[in-house]
């Protein structure tokens, strides 16, 4: 769902591609829909970028893997993400808006590795 396995060039273009769509459908069905961003994390400066790209189109969040090709949430590679996320959420906060970072278990990766 993620693609962490690719190069970051091209996670960073398949984000774009579903970011896009996404905000789409947001622009189409701005009353039933708000969007949340997928960003290339196995990148965490295009992660960023990308994460700018859909704030400023409107974009209320971001949902990432619960682990980048077997690295944790908590590995210091990816400390300047979420330092920018939460600037972008203290930003937002003094406006009263809300961002929000929702975090996606990949289960069937883990599932599968143990089955394996």
């Amino acid at each position: 769902m993620f693609s962490y396995w690719a190069k970051a060039e091209d996670g960073l273009e398949v984000s774009r591609f579903l970011n896009d769509d996404i905000l789409e459908t947001m622009n189409k069905f701005p009353n039933h829909f708000i969007g949340l961003a997928t960003v290339p994390m196995q990148s965490p400066s295009l992660a960023i970028h990308e994460l700018e790209r859909c704030m400023n189109n409107g974009f209320k969040g971001v949902q990432i893997g619960s682990n980048m090709n077997n690295k944790n949430l908590n590995e210091k590679e990816f400390d300047e993400f979420f330092e920018e996320v939460k600037k972008k959420k203290d930003k937002r906060d003094k406006e009263n808006l809300k961002l929000e970072l929702v975090q996606i278990a990949c289960l069937c990766q883990r599932i599968y590795e143990d089955l394996i």
